[in-house]
């Protein structure tokens, strides 16, 4: 927790406002109330992305890279290299067996959630600092949402590079009227 506590303010200082989830002050509402905002300006039609596997396959030597563009304090970049290798510990009929963690984040810890909004972080910037896509990326924990009034995957891919690929599950939907149903 003290680690969290110590880049937390850090890295939060450099996360895109289009980013919800995880993060302190954010809620789902939020996110909604974004969306909403986005439909009202005329971008409907939606690149729907879901990111469920996304904490386990995130790159170790790309995240500490990242991690490392930020804090230079050699002690505190090694605790994170241990947190994200700490091995998997898994128990099958009262017997443990230990696997080697090579890449993803820890499910459940606490770091792990700002980390994986820190690997993210240039897909939200590559898609909404990029005002000649007249886009707009909003993201909540295990998905996102790119509105466009015309809007491709194909671009998509080329505007957030390697990481869009990631996703997985990628959807295309069109529609004239909020895809997103009541909300």
């Amino acid at each position: 927790m003290a680690l969290l506590i110590l880049l937390q303010p850090i890295f939060e200082a450099d996360f895109d406002e289009g980013s919800f989830g995880y993060r302190p002050g954010r809620k789902a509402h939020q996110a909604l109330d974004a969306i909403r905002e986005q439909l009202r300006h005329g971008r409907t039609e939606v690149v729907d992305a879901d990111l469920s596997g996304y904490f386990d396959t995130i790159d170790h030597a790309g995240l500490l890279r990242l991690v490392a563009g930020r804090v230079s304090d050699g002690s505190i970049l090694r605790l994170v290299k241990l947190f994200l290798k700490a091995p998997i510990v898994e128990e099958k009929k009262g017997k443990r067996s230990y696997h080697k963690n090579d890449r993803g984040t820890p499910q459940g810890g606490v770091l792990s959630p700002l980390l994986a909004n820190l690997y993210l972080n240039s897909l939200d910037h590559g898609v909404n600092d990029r005002p000649e896509l007249d886009a707009k990326l909003i993201r909540y924990p295990f998905s996102a949402a790119f509105f466009s009034a015309a809007f491709t995957l194909r671009l998509t891919q080329s505007a957030t590079g390697r990481q869009s690929r990631r996703a997985s599950r990628a959807r295309r939907i069109r529609s004239r009227s909020s895809p997103c149903g009541s909300i």
